[in-house]
């Protein structure tokens, strides 16, 4: 990005249970990052958080220390935010990424959507991710979840389980309010009715009703016709210099 010299971080957490999800860009991968993305899942999600899963890295765990591997003292950055909370902290075991498999799909997910997208800035990459993020939780149907969203997959949970929860789950219309009141339409953005977006494509590739006139695009057919006119008339062009030019050396 123009204004990135240096990597940036996502920190990412999911539930299990409903596939909920919350992301964060941080500049570096620290114990005081770790901790404070934690921080930050515990008050955004709306249940009671008993056990996370992490990795062993150096962020999350005193695990590994230069004389190997030793269990964990409990006076990690990370681990004393657990403990505030009474949240059981567990590790992976070691070289087995794939006991982490959900937040290393999710992260291939969002490897897409940085491969295929150009970003100005680190600010408008965290946009972009907050957005995604937010769709995800709230409009994208989940096959392990019985079709529905995590979102109404949550609802549902505190239907069952009330006691679980420490807040209200916020529904599609509520989030809908949020994000009206902190983004306006422009030129370059705009809104768009959840209702008439195609269920099974989610295709948001719709009109911009605020930029002007519409760019007509020529078929395929239409610029090759064009290309072959031009050639035919470049051609009479060179067969008209080509005879300007024999006629001259002739009189030379």
């Amino acid at each position: 990005m123009p204004d990135e010299k240096v990597h940036c971080y996502l920190f990412v957490a999911i539930d299990r249970a409903t596939r909920w999800v919350y992301a964060k860009v941080f500049a570096q991968k620290t114990a005081a990052n770790a901790s404070a993305f934690l921080q930050q899942v515990i008050a955004a999600a709306a249940f009671k958080m008993e056990k996370v899963l992490t990795d062993n890295g150096k962020e999350f765990t005193d695990r590994f220390c230069a004389t190997g591997e030793r269990e964990p003292t409990g006076r990690h950055r990370f681990d004393l935010v657990c403990k505030k909370h009474q949240i059981e902290h567990r590790l992976i075991p070691p070289s087995h990424p794939q006991t982490n498999g959900m937040v290393e799909r999710f992260n291939g997910r969002i490897a897409e959507v940085v491969a295929t997208t150009r970003f100005d800035s680190a600010q408008n990459l965290e946009k972009t991710l907050h957005h995604y993020v937010q769709m995800y939780n709230h409009q994208i149907p989940q096959k392990a979840l019985g079709h529905v969203s995590p979102a109404q997959a949550l609802k549902n949970w505190q239907q069952k389980e009330p006691e679980r929860f420490k807040k209200q789950v916020y529904n599609l219309s509520g989030l809908d309010i949020e994000l009206q009141k902190t983004q306006t339409d422009s030129l370059q953005s705009w809104s768009v009715d959840v209702s008439g977006i195609d269920s099974n494509t989610y295709d948001l590739s719709v009109k911009n009703p605020n930029g002007g006139e519409a760019i007509i695009h020529r078929s395929p057919v239409d610029i090759m016709d064009e290309m072959i006119a031009l050639d035919a008339e470049s051609a009479e062009v060179l067969a008209v210099i080509r005879d300007l030019l024999g006629s001259n050396s002739e009189r030379m």
